[in-house]
């Protein structure tokens, strides 16, 4: 690598590939390189993002995947997430179908 050179961290103040953000500082050094490095930075702006999109969790699929009907306080919280009014008389049955029409899932 040369120097002075630019290392990477997403995200940041400016945009970058993919709807991502960056920021950029400069190193004059191998020192201030590898320093850099260690504090989360990368050395271009590719690793950056590869970075700040791959999952940061291990996900366990093989967790038994729930196929029951959502609660009532769960379709109260869906309502609630995508502005539909909720008459408080309605059965289960009516919201999951307002819920829906909403969603355009009919």
């Amino acid at each position: 690598m040369e120097f002075p050179a630019f290392v990477y961290r997403c995200p940041g103040a400016h945009f970058g590939p993919n709807g991502t953000t960056y920021e950029s500082i400069g190193v004059n050094d191998e020192v201030q390189l590898q320093s850099a490095v260690l504090d989360g930075w990368s050395k271009t702006l590719v690793e950056a993002v590869i970075k700040f999109i791959e999952p940061k969790e291990v996900i366990d699929h093989t967790k038994e995947v729930s196929n029951s009907a959502p609660t009532r306080e769960e379709m109260l919280q869906q309502a609630d997430k995508i502005g539909l009014k909720v008459d408080r008389r309605w059965g289960d049955e009516k919201l999951i179908e307002k819920i829906n029409e909403v969603m355009k899932l009919n």
